[in-house]
């Protein structure tokens, strides 16, 4: 468990450093670990395959966060992955969700989450 934990830190700090290279190399330590399905570190991973070229391993562990209801600066992050990609459908549908899921947070989390929101209805304006 504690291995696990560690791995994780190590995605995170290399993916920061903009290594990576080291950043795939720790996913794939992690990768067999129940724990990295739908998780952050999973998503910095398919962030780095992005950075490397390896575009459709990189979307599969990308979509893996789309979770309705939460991650919502990592599903920004996943509609314009989508908009880099030409993929504009598919941004348009995470963004719609998050903004729909908006209008029913409590303000708690509209605060919390208000530039993410922001930033998703301006993106819904250019597209």
């Amino acid at each position: 468990q504690n291995n696990y934990f560690i791995l994780e830190k190590l995605v995170a700090a290399y993916y920061n450093l903009e290594d990576y290279d080291n950043t795939i190399s720790y996913g794939e330590k992690l990768k067999h670990h129940p724990e990295f399905k739908q998780s952050k570190s999973e998503f910095i991973y398919g962030l780095a395959l992005d950075k490397t070229g390896q575009t459709e391993a990189a979307e599969k562990h990308l979509r893996a966060i789309d979770q309705r209801y939460s991650n919502y600066s990592e599903r920004l992050v996943l509609a314009k992955f989508f908009i880099e990609k030409d993929k504009v459908e598919e941004a348009k549908a995470i963004l719609n969700e998050i903004f729909v899921e908006s209008q029913h947070m409590t303000k708690p989390n509209k605060r919390k989450y208000g530039t993410t929101i922001n930033e998703v209805e301006k993106l819904l304006k250019r597209l």
